[in-house]
């Protein structure tokens, strides 16, 4: 639409040109100086909505990722989130750049090491945990058993006994 308008400008300026008197090499410069502008405002302007659709898709990343109920994917999912957006702000390709990009993903697999290695020691020792108390469940009721035998061992004996004295008797 812009580009319109300079155009329509400089058609106009273009026929009245012999008229007034202005150069219609001065016309062009002008114009194409003018169409210029526009293409960089516009070329600002989209870089600024991709820039606000990126963030818009980094919250709705975000809150997916909040609804997750499971801690150990969260953890992951956070990660994975948080590398893609520290890559997305990286915006030129150079050396350097290639570099930091890299460093930045040695440091996102060190983390998921971390979180990995964190739930396994959670899962680890709740298996622990589970086996201590089974094992102590195992403990006990064979301890009960034993109690229970040498108490019908000891009735048994007792009960001998009495016959034995009735016996006698």
């Amino acid at each position: 639409m812009r580009r319109q308008i300079a155009l329509k400008e400089r058609d106009e300026a273009l026929a009245t040109a012999d008229e007034t008197g202005a150069s219609k090499e001065v016309i062009e410069k002008q114009y194409q100086a003018k169409i210029a502008t526009i293409n960089a405002e516009i070329a600002a302007d989209r870089k600024a909505r991709a820039k606000e659709i990126e963030q818009a898709e980094s919250q709705a990343a975000q809150n997916r990722i909040n609804l997750i109920v499971d801690g150990k994917t969260r953890e992951l999912a956070l990660e994975a989130q948080s590398l893609k957006d520290a890559l997305a702000n990286i915006e030129k390709k150079g050396k350097a750049e290639s570099e930091l990009r890299q460093s930045i993903i040695e440091a996102s697999a060190k983390k998921v090491r971390e979180i990995e290695l964190k739930y396994a020691e959670q899962t680890f020792n709740e298996l622990l945990a589970k086996d201590k108390e089974f094992t102590d469940n195992q403990v006990e009721q064979r301890q009960k058993n034993a109690d229970d035998r040498l108490t019908q061992t000891n009735k048994h004996t007792n009960t001998n006994k009495l016959t034995k004295q009735t016996n006698k008797q």
